[in-house]
């Protein structure tokens, strides 16, 4: 599904990013793209996070977290499920966390999103997988290929469509 982000949203999405990334200076993002910056990588995890939030139309507020965000949550849905939200900076690259721990997944689904193809700031929210999904098709990768760069993953085509996550969440909770 695709998000649409107007040129004033990205605006508010930059800014919150640098509101964020000000406030965890000198902690560093754990890059796999290591030629961009930590305040992009902070834009594009906002711009994830955000898209999800106006996709089930909830406000959206940002949590600046001076050391990262310690794997809480991104968001609750109605249902009071949490969410996860995975923005990769390139279409068809996988959930990924940031260690072998399987632990690093603490929601009940997590939703991967991608740069859609219609805009320069649209995202593709690409579909969404439960806790029990993820660990059952979860594998290492080392993307970095360096010590210490394994990461669980799982591929896209283990998501389910946000369709059926969006009937299920407003159905569950009207």
């Amino acid at each position: 599904m695709i998000v649409p982000i107007t040129e004033g949203e990205a605006w508010q999405i930059w800014k919150w990013a640098r509101e964020r990334q000000s406030r965890k200076k000198p902690h560093t993002s754990k890059k796999i793209v290591t030629y961009r910056d930590d305040l992009s990588i902070h834009y594009d995890g906002i711009k994830g996070e955000y898209a999800v939030h106006k996709l089930f139309c909830l406000p959206y507020h940002p949590r600046p977290r001076e050391s990262g965000d310690k794997n809480a949550p991104d968001l609750w849905l109605p249902t009071g499920e949490s969410v996860q939200v995975k923005y990769r900076s390139k279409r068809g690259w996988q959930f990924l966390l940031t260690s072998t721990d399987p632990d690093e997944f603490t929601a009940d689904i997590g939703i991967l999103c991608w740069p859609a193809e219609t805009g320069p700031e649209d995202v593709e929210v690409v579909g969404w997988i439960s806790r029990d999904d993820f660990l059952r098709h979860a594998v290492t990768v080392n993307h970095i290929n360096k010590p210490g760069g394994e990461r669980l993953a799982v591929d896209p085509d283990h998501f389910h469509p946000m369709q059926e996550l969006l009937i299920r969440v407003y159905r569950d909770a009207a």
